[in-house]
């Protein structure tokens, strides 16, 4: 079964391949590990650093391919084809009875790909139907509860027919586990930005949150850059729900060092967000960010009448008024435009006519700059910016670096940040209002 989901990488769509299974009843966040016996226990064992290693007041379930002591809760798994061929009610029969022989009564299908879509959906939500109206003595309730579902994407096509048959699946399974990589190879940045919302509104049902039964599933690969993008703010919540592994293999104690980075060790209060613990606030990387755009495109000085022109050779002062908080970073600090301007490291540098002139940025949103040009010419004004007095605001444990590379974006500021972290820097150009960028802020003439 497969459904489309726009990527901005290119016009083609994603399709998404279902793969249902069967999980424990439970509000609380749990860690699906479908690994092989290795990789489990290096999850399991304790890791390089000292920390302990996954156990169960972490929440974790195996999916139970191999033995590995000691006994742990597990959910057997069922092969795709066994479900394939067969119809609604004969789905319903083999899932009870698989349900009822599993040690913890959990089964996991792996996986439903191409081979369900169409009809052959219809008919597993059909069977999850059924399921529902059964009543076990080895379970409480409502047995479709413990059905979940993987998702996949894969490049494709799928019709509006497809699409409503693999929704009626994700609306009837108790959660939506979301393999966040696509068959040999990492999702890219863009994949990241767009298939997590577009499978949880698939999947949201009529009064419910949007992801709330919706988790992410982490491949083998660079573990730090997948949890990175998974944490970013649009995926956050989806991570929070409790992450899964699938055949990352040697990446195993990487996955558990970034899983301890988001949800702690074992006993820790929950936790409500993916930032790490000395990482800034998104509001204020995002901000800085968009400052870096305006290296592009300039800022205004405030409407003022223009300058005369300055002759050659005699004394002159020029007082250049940029309004208060040009680059809206003193809002994302939460500072007045007065503390922004004395605390943030911002200068006013002025060039040209053979001279030049720096001055800070004063409470009143101006800068007064003393200069004696010794030829003609234009006079050009930059706002820089200091990285390493914005960063003092933050405090001195501040990791802007971490905040970065989580939120992505445009990776201009994290590439400076990255290759200079006390040392980079903005510069900005400054303009009289109502010109191009690359103005002058006056000119200097030759007096005969």
């Amino acid at each position: 079964m497969e459904v489309m989901v726009r990527s901005a990488r290119s016009l083609s769509a994603a399709i998404l391949v279902v793969v249902a299974f069967v999980l424990v009843d439970t509000a609380a966040a749990e860690v699906l590990v479908n690994e092989r016996a290795a990789a489990v226990e290096a999850m399991t064992g304790p890791q390089p650093d000292g920390t302990a290693g996954l156990g169960p007041a972490d929440g974790l379930v195996l999916v139970a391919r191999e033995a590995v002591p000691p006994p742990r809760p597990s959910i057997d798994p069922i092969a795709a084809a066994d479900l394939a061929p067969l119809g609604s009610y004969d789905m319903e029969r083999l899932l009870y009875r698989r349900l009822r022989a599993a040690d913890d009564h959990r089964v996991i299908v792996d996986e439903l790909g191409p081979a369900f879509r169409g009809s052959r959906a219809s008919r597993l939500a059909r069977a999850l139907d059924l399921l529902s109206e059964r009543r076990a003595w080895f379970a409480k309730g409502d047995l479709t509860r413990r059905v979940h579902v993987y998702v996949q994407a894969i490049g494709g096509d799928a019709g509006a027919k497809d699409r409503s048959a693999l929704r009626s699946v994700l609306l009837r399974a108790g959660g939506v586990w979301l393999k966040a990589f696509a068959p040999g190879e990492p999702w890219a940045d863009d994949q990241w930005q767009t298939i997590p919302a577009a499978v949880a509104g698939l999947a949201r049902r009529p009064g419910e949150a949007s992801g709330e039964r919706v988790h992410l599933v982490f491949g083998p690969g660079d573990q730090d850059r997948e949890w990175r993008l998974a944490g970013g703010s649009g995926n956050c919540a989806l991570l929070l729900n409790g992450p899964g592994s699938y055949e990352v293999g040697a990446d195993a104690q990487a996955f558990v060092a970034r899983y301890r980075q988001v949800f702690g060790a074992p006993g820790t209060p929950a936790p409500t967000t993916c930032r790490g613990p000395n990482e800034v606030d998104d509001d204020i990387a995002r901000a800085l960010q968009a400052a870096v755009a305006f290296e592009a495109t300039g800022v205004e000085l405030s409407p003022a009448p223009a300058a005369p022109p300055l002759p050659v050779g005699a004394p002159a002062r020029i007082d250049l008024g940029l309004g208060p908080d040009p680059l809206g970073l003193a809002a994302a600090f939460g500072l007045s435009s007065e503390q922004m301007w004395a605390y943030g490291g911002f200068r006013v540098l002025v060039a040209g006519a053979g001279t030049s002139a720096e001055a800070p940025v004063e409470g009143d949103d101006t800068a007064r700059l003393l200069l004696t040009p010794t030829a003609p010419g234009p006079l050009q004004a930059t706002l820089t910016v200091q990285g390493a007095s914005l960063l003092a605001l933050l405090g001195p444990d501040a990791d802007l670096l971490a905040t970065l590379q989580r939120i992505g974006g445009d990776p201009t500021l994290l590439e400076r940040v990255a290759a200079d972290p006390a040392g980079w820097s903005l510069a900005v150009p400054v303009r009289p209002a109502g010109t191009p960028v690359g103005s002058p802020v006056a000119q200097v003439i030759a007096v005969s």
